[in-house]
């Protein structure tokens, strides 16, 4: 397939999880003294320890994760790009997260903890998610003020170390207001809810790969500042707020910008 400078290129990629579930052991039936080995679930899933009950299994990391609603998923996300062109600098731009011609890329290194908020409750709750990623990537979900300084040299991450980086994009608080249908009030750094869904960290983590040009450099991966958001009913819910701009932690100009949103979901989900 050729790519956007019509070169034509051969892409492989491998995305291996970090953590898989494991199911439990069973005797066999004709011989209860022999054990089946441990079998592994191949299928892409995200490593989630509060969803331990569903496995049999219990400790008491997994008994407070579940107590106090906790989740937590890692990914790991590895590729390699083969560019038979074979560019002197090894960039295949204008690609974005596979940039980088006949060399191997740990792309993601990728965590999360959150605690998500019961939209459905008719009481006050609070909720939030930390992130932080390393790899390739790192380098496109940084943010002026937090991992970068704002003339954008390293802030979190050495010089030396080019191509990998640090970032958290995301940390923010979140608190469940008990008013008409709920309104869920947000405050911090997150994904930005416009152009490509990236609603959340999951929606990002599995297409990197397949971002075009729109997605990588025409709208913003995070914002930070506040926003609020209710649900109008029929499917409709609205979203507005306040933020430091584009991919920023903190503005230059200190000057805030409008965020908002108005969305319509069909009835089947479809839209």
């Amino acid at each position: 397939m050729a790519d956007l400078l019509g070169m034509p290129r051969i892409r492989i990629i491998l995305c291996t999880l970090l953590l898989t579930s494991l199911l439990p052991l069973r005797t066999r039936a004709e011989d209860p003294s022999v054990a089946i080995p441990p079998q592994i679930d191949q299928s892409p899933t995200w490593f989630q320890p509060s969803a331990g009950h569903e496995t049999g299994l219990s400790n008491p990391a997994q008994t407070l994760f579940d107590a106090a609603g906790l989740e937590f998923f890692g990914l790991l996300d590895q590729g390699f790009t083969w560019n038979p062109d074979s560019p002197r600098d090894r960039l295949n731009g204008p690609l974005l997260y596979n940039d980088r011609a006949n060399e191997y890329q740990l792309n993601l290194l990728y965590g999360s903890l959150s605690r998500a908020v019961d939209r459905e409750s008719c009481d006050w709750d609070i909720g939030g998610t930390v992130d932080l990623a390393f790899g390739t990537a790192g380098r496109f979900l940084q943010a002026p003020g937090l991992e970068l300084e704002t003339d954008f040299t390293d802030r979190w991450n050495s010089e030396d170390r080019r191509f990998y980086k640090l970032a958290m994009p995301q940390l923010y608080a979140e608190l469940l207001v008990p008013a008409g249908e709920g309104v869920v009030v947000r405050a911090g750094r997150f994904y930005s809810v416009l152009g490509f869904p990236l609603e959340n960290a999951e929606q990002f983590l599995l297409s990197p790969y397949s971002f075009g040009v729109m997605e990588s450099f025409a709208v913003p991966f995070t914002h930070t500042g506040m926003t609020a958001e209710t649900s109008l009913g029929g499917g409709v819910d609205v979203l507005a707020g306040f933020t430091r701009g584009l991919d920023n932690w903190s503005d230059n100009n200190d000057d805030l910008s409008f965020l908002g949103r108005l969305r319509w979901t069909s009835p089947d989900n479809g839209t």
